[in-house]
C-alpha cells in the first residue's frame, strides 16, 4: 500500500466524540477520508457534528461516524501542500522499462500513478488499485508506448466531491495526457468524480475492453485526441451516483 497522507501524531480525545490529532506547519488539508468514505468539512470546531472535521493551525479536529477513535479506522489526509516530490503516490519520473503489479495507492495530493515523461516503452500499469487522488489515478505526462491493464480506479478527483464543487479541476480516473501509442484495457473506472477515461490532446491511443461507470462526467472521453480507438467497453451508469452524462 502506498498513501500520501501527510503524517501526523497520534489521536487523542478532545471532548465528546472529538478527536484531535497535530499536522506539520506546512500541511494544508483539503480532505479528509475515513474507511474510503469522505467527510465533510465543519465551518468551525463548535459547529462539529458526525461525522466531520475541522483544522485550525496546526490541529486537525475529527468526528468518524462511529463515533469512536480515527485510530481504529484508516484515515485519509489529502493534503494541498506536500513535502517536495511527493505529488503523486508513484510516478515513473523518465524510467522506462518497468512494470508497476499489485500496488494499492491511496490519498494522493495531486495524481495515484504517473507515467514517465517521453519514452514510456516497457513500462506497464497491472493490476493496481488507485483511490481517492485528489485530481488523476492514472496520469500520462507526455508519455509514449505504455500499457494500462486491469487496473481499479475508483473515487478519484476528490476535489470535486461531494460534486457539488464547479471551482476545481477536471481531472480524471485515467488520462494518458499528451500521450502517444498507449494502451488502455481491461480496467474499471467508476465513481470518479470527473471523467472516468480522458484521451487530452493524446493519439495513437487504445481503449479496450474497459468497465466505465457512475463517473461525474463523460464515462469515456476524446478530449482533442487523434488517430485513437475505443472499442469494446461496457459505459452504464446504475443511478446510485448523480451522474451527470454519459457518453461513448
Amino acid at each position: 500500500i502506498m498513501d500520501g497522507s501527510p503524517a501526523t501524531t497520534a489521536w487523542v480525545l478532545d471532548a465528546g466524540s472529538v478527536y484531535r490529532t497535530t499536522v506539520a506547519a506546512a500541511v494544508t488539508v483539503n480532505a479528509v477520508i475515513v474507511d474510503d468514505v469522505p467527510v465533510t468539512e465543519a465551518a468551525s470546531r463548535a459547529a462539529m457534528s458526525v461525522p466531520t472535521w475541522f483544522q485550525a493551525g496546526v490541529t486537525l479536529y475529527l468526528w468518524v461516524p462511529a463515533g469512536d477513535s480515527p485510530a481504529n479506522h484508516v484515515v485519509g489526509i489529502l493534503d494541498d501542500t506536500p513535502a517536495a516530490g511527493s505529488w503523486q503516490g508513484f510516478s515513473f519520473e523518465t524510467y522506462a522499462y518497468i512494470t508497476l503489479d499489485g500496488f494499492v495507492i491511496r490519498h494522493s495530493p495531486y495524481a495515484g500513478i504517473t507515467l514517465p515523461s517521453g519514452g514510456a516503452l516497457g513500462t506497464r500499469v497491472f493490476n493496481c488499485e488507485v483511490k481517492f487522488s485528489w485530481k488523476h489515478g492514472i496520469l500520462g505526462n507526455g508519455s509514449i508506448g505504455a500499457l494500462i491493464q486491469g487496473n481499479n480506479v475508483h473515487d478519484c478527483v476528490t476535489e470535486n466531491w461531494e460534486r457539488l464543487n464547479t471551482s476545481g479541476g477536471w481531472a480524471s480516473g485515467i488520462n494518458p495526457l499528451l500521450s502517444s501509442a498507449i494502451t488502455i484495457v481491461n480496467n474499471v473506472s467508476h465513481n470518479n468524480n470527473g471523467e472516468g477515461i480522458c484521451l487530452t490532446r493524446s493519439g495513437g491511443v487504445q481503449v479496450l475492453q474497459n468497465t466505465v461507470y457512475d463517473n461525474w462526467g463523460v464515462n469515456i472521453y476524446f478530449d482533442g485526441a487523434s488517430y485513437s480507438l475505443a472499442d469494446s467497453n461496457l459505459l452504464y451508469v446504475t443511478f446510485n451516483e448523480p451522474v451527470t452524462s454519459i457518453t461513448a
